[in-house]
């Protein structure tokens, strides 16, 4: 996108700019407002007490992206168009969900421990200062438009956007049904009709069915230090089963759990069991959750017991001859117990 600040600013400006100065006599200098502009405008602040900048964007006077221009001019920091970035997921959530959007910032590249940040008001220095201990990086500032930042910020934490994508592919599987407890069932019927189509709600489900489907003994929901990992066990090995979830869907996804559970959504500082009884098609299922509190946050273990795979025969269980006839004989002992180690 050209930007008609670029256009407009003095050659002889450009190269001959000298830092902090007042920001009126930025704009005048790089020719994006009049000295009668600047008057007027300076007249309002007086008045009103509102910043300069906001009096000549709300005036028309200059643009939101001039506006930021000339702040980039003045504090001599990038000034970063980011309708023209890809910025990768991984560095966006680097940043909390509610610190980037309580402090009008996103991150945008990671270089040598050096995290730069988009901000929409880069003179704030206290908030420099908590990016630098929240993230554990060093801060490059760098300035955007507050409705930039904005729209990239709805794009990567909206949970309805971002989870769709998620589960997109599945959307034609086989839907799962949550069988309450007998005490529970008018409160859980009340509350799946009201959530049904959260997408909290059908990522739980996807999360579970996929792990069904591939014949998993075990489902772990694990915080991470900025995401959340979902992985089956399956023949003994964990094993991703879903891209990373970002961080902040954690104690949603938890929660979720523990209402199907039957356990206390306001617990997180002790460990909790739960169980769920599944139905799908043919097929019953039932799944022992357990929570626990970790240094990222709450994770969740479900051990998933498929009745239908769990009812086999002896002889399906893949022995020799002398063993089947051996503990074949056991079984029909009227008295013992027959050991199986591993």
């Amino acid at each position: 996108m050209e930007d008609r600040a670029l256009n407009t600013v003095k050659p002889a400006a450009r190269r001959t700019f000298i830092p902090r100065k007042k920001l009126g006599e930025v704009l005048i200098e790089t020719g994006l407002i009049t000295v009668q502009h600047l008057t007027e405008a300076l007249k309002l602040q007086k008045d009103t007490g509102k910043r300069l900048g906001d009096i000549l964007i709300e005036k028309k006077f200059i643009s939101e992206e001039e506006m930021a221009f000339a702040l980039a001019l003045q504090l001599k920091i990038e000034y970063i168009d980011l309708s023209e970035h890809t910025i990768e997921q991984r560095i966006i959530e680097i940043i909390p969900r509610e610190t980037a959007v309580r402090f009008a910032c996103v991150g945008i590249s990671i270089n040598n421990n050096i995290l730069e940040v988009a901000m929409a008001d880069p003179r704030d220095l206290n908030m420099i200062k908590d990016l630098q201990f929240i993230t554990g990086y060093n801060i490059k500032p760098a300035i955007s438009t507050a409705s930039q930042i904005q729209d990239i910020l709805q794009k990567h934490y909206n949970p309805v956007k971002s989870l769709s994508d998620v589960t997109k592919e599945f959307e034609n599987d086989e839907v799962l049904e949550f069988l309450p407890e007998e005490k529970k069932e008018e409160e859980e019927t009340h509350s799946a009709e009201e959530f049904k189509d959260s997408p909290f709600v059908k990522m739980v489900d996807l999360i579970i069915r996929n792990a069904i489907k591939r014949g998993a003994s075990d489902v772990h929901i694990e915080a991470q230090e900025n995401h959340v990992r979902v992985r089956n066990r399956i023949d003994g090995v964990l094993q991703d089963s879903m891209p990373k979830l970002p961080k902040w869907t954690q104690p949603i996804i938890i929660s979720r759990i523990k209402v199907l559970g039957g356990m206390d959504i306001s617990e997180r500082r002790l460990p909790q069991d739960g169980r769920i009884k599944v139905r799908s098609k043919n097929m019953s299922v039932d799944l022992r959750v357990s929570t626990l509190p970790t240094y990222y946050g709450e994770k969740a273990v479900i051990r998933i017991l498929n009745k239908d795979e769990t009812s086999l025969k002896i002889k399906d269980l893949g022995l020799n001859p002398r063993s089947y006839t051996t503990i074949s004989s056991f079984i029909n002992q009227p008295q013992g117990m027959i050991l199986f180690t591993g």
